[in-house]
């Protein structure tokens, strides 16, 4: 009796056998070791700063040159690049072939915080984005349009419902909306009003920052009774930035609505983003394979290459080598009963008819 012969008799065993390995193998699918393989995480650290109403030339000499100063003495960088333009800097940092992508973060982070004060006041707090080289773009990309909204509205249902359910999808590293239009209050000036009226546009800053904020009141307290104090001092719909008094003078006020054109608007109009010919919203999906953190992309084809072997040698042993059992086994059957048939022969004795 063969060996192979156990598992040809025994098709239930031969199958167990094969599950018991692949559970096994599936198992060991998280501690398997890739050391054979060079690593190559390459990270990205982005830092943006949004400065409102400054040229190149002032966000570069304010913004982009000081912060570049701070974050060039940072250690595990391998070169930086940085782009100045109307209201924006955006400074990218390129760290060194496997170097620990969250020591350069903190040091970043710690660096920028030192020259925090000495930006001016208008700039907003930077940015800093840690991004992967081997990611930059998405698996899949797709468009969102409607004939009966407008991509404000689209990009809010997509904020609020569609975002948050396709970032916890399992194997999804993020979702990023492309092309977005967010809400935001547009107020669009009229330099000959303004010029005939004696309002400059700093005024019109001025006043929308003296009346339009939250105010925190705290609360009050009495004997028996604690109410916290809610007051009303932000403008929320055009009608009311419309009513916003800009200019009092000799019993003249100015309001806003004469001066501006206020509609409910988006904060960019910079870019536009089409899909079939027709304007559209996209979102990109960036998927998670087996490996998480920078240098994830470079392992993803290893994690393919795994898994996808396991489950071709799986079906092979389930299915193709019982068969070349079974091809097998009657072959040697054919063969052992014409061996036997053959002895009888030869065991007749003489003279005796078979």
């Amino acid at each position: 009796m063969r060996f192979t012969d156990l598992f040809v008799k025994r098709p239930v065993l031969a199958i167990v056998v094969s599950l018991v390995i692949l559970i096994a193998g599936l198992q060991s699918i998280r501690s398997l070791s890739v050391r054979q393989y060079p690593r190559s995480d390459i990270a990205v650290v982005q830092v943006s700063t949004v400065y409102v109403g400054a040229d190149a030339d002032l966000v570069r000499g304010f913004i982009s040159t000081p912060l570049e100063r701070v974050i060039a003495s940072a250690d595990g960088i391998d070169y930086m690049e940085s782009s100045s333009a109307l209201g924006l800097s955006r400074i990218t940092v390129h760290l060194k072939l496997n170097y620990d992508t969250n020591a350069a973060l903190t040091q970043i982070q710690a660096k920028v915080a030192q020259v925090r004060n000495d930006l001016p006041p208008e700039a907003e707090a930077p940015i800093i984005e840690l991004q992967t080289a081997d990611n930059q773009f998405a698996a899949i990309y797709l468009g969102f349009s409607s004939a009966d909204l407008d991509q404000n509205q689209i990009t809010d249902y997509l904020k609020r419902v569609v975002q948050p359910k396709l970032s916890a999808v399992s194997g999804v590293q993020r979702a990023d909306i492309l092309g977005d239009r967010t809400f935001a209050m547009r107020i669009w000036l009229k330099p000959d009003q303004m010029a005939a009226l004696g309002i400059s546009p700093s005024a019109v800053r001025d006043a929308l920052a003296r009346n339009n904020y939250l105010s925190e009141l705290g609360r009050t307290k009495g004997s028996m009774v604690s109410v916290n104090m809610v007051a009303n001092t932000d403008l929320r719909t055009p009608q009311e930035f419309r009513q916003l008094v800009v200019k009092e003078e000799h019993g003249v006020v100015v309001r806003l609505g004469e001066i501006a054109d206020v509609v409910l608007g988006a904060e960019n109009y910079d870019s536009d983003v089409r899909f079939n010919g027709e304007t559209a919203t996209v979102m990109g999906h960036f998927p998670l394979v087996l490996a998480t953190g920078p240098g994830a992309g470079a392992r993803n084809s290893i994690g393919i290459m795994l898994v996808s072997g396991m489950i071709v040698g799986t079906l092979f042993t389930l299915l193709v080598v019982p068969s070349i059992y079974m091809l097998v086994a009657q072959n040697h059957a054919v063969e052992s009963s014409a061996e036997a048939a053959g002895r009888m022969f030869e065991e007749i004795p003489e003279g005796v008819e078979a």
